[in-house]
């Protein structure tokens, strides 16, 4: 009888201490569960947790070759307010000649007096070297296009 008793104390504090999450709570000194260690790999077992992915950046699309032709009779503060100030400017009388460098080519935009605006105005405008091949001179309007992209 002796050992029925003690079988019936022993299964009584078990079924106490195996409480549940709500009852969990209650009690201050027991952790949380997201408290608990995380167990440490024994010794030669590689379990390796799966790597987050690495987001892959998205390649740079190029910019579309910008229209020269779309600067026609565009006033000076229209062009710098456009390709920004140029990096060199040539005087061409009665005008003048602002030249914008991207590598290897240049576009060179032509500023004569303007009746009609009262001021100065592109009156055309050169991509140099005229000898580069189309690709090259895409790439130099794409440079340019660029260019436009960026705060001065």
């Amino acid at each position: 009888m002796r050992e029925l008793l003690v079988l019936t104390l022993v299964l009584t504090v078990a079924a106490c201490s195996t409480a549940g999450p709500s009852d969990r709570s209650a009690d201050p000194s027991v952790p949380p569960t997201s408290a608990l260690p995380v167990p440490t790999p024994r010794p030669g077992e590689n379990k390796a947790r799966p790597a987050a992915p690495v987001p892959v950046p998205r390649p740079e699309r190029p910019s579309p070759p910008f229209d020269l032709g779309q600067l026609g009779g565009a006033t000076e503060s229209t062009v710098v307010s456009t390709l920004g100030m140029p990096d060199n400017v040539r005087e061409q009388q009665p005008g003048k000649v602002w030249v914008y460098r991207h590598g290897g080519c240049q576009v060179e935009v032509f500023l004569y007096p303007s009746v009609d605006v009262g001021n100065m105005a592109v009156l055309g405008t050169a991509l140099m070297p005229d000898t580069l091949a189309e690709p090259e001179r895409n790439r130099c309007r794409r440079d340019l296009a660029r260019r436009m992209s960026k705060p001065q």
